[in-house]
């Protein structure tokens, strides 16, 4: 269907190795693949992150 989700990890420094774990492998099993997941551990890596997300959909458009 042409559908993409990307999933961005905010935070996960916060938790335990072992919740760290887990969110992220939720995080990356909700987007398409691995190309798809962003985690993020700062203000920059945040931005290169929705950066990148941008430059994947700025090809898409809508129509009807």
């Amino acid at each position: 269907q042409g559908i993409e989700i990307f999933t961005v990890g905010l935070g996960l420094e916060d938790l335990t190795s072992g919740q760290r774990s887990i969110a992220e492998d939720v995080l990356s099993s909700c987007a398409n693949d691995s190309q798809h997941y962003y985690s993020t551990y700062s203000i920059g890596s945040m931005q290169i992150a929705f950066r990148d997300i941008a430059v994947a959909l700025s090809g898409l458009y809508l129509s009807r």
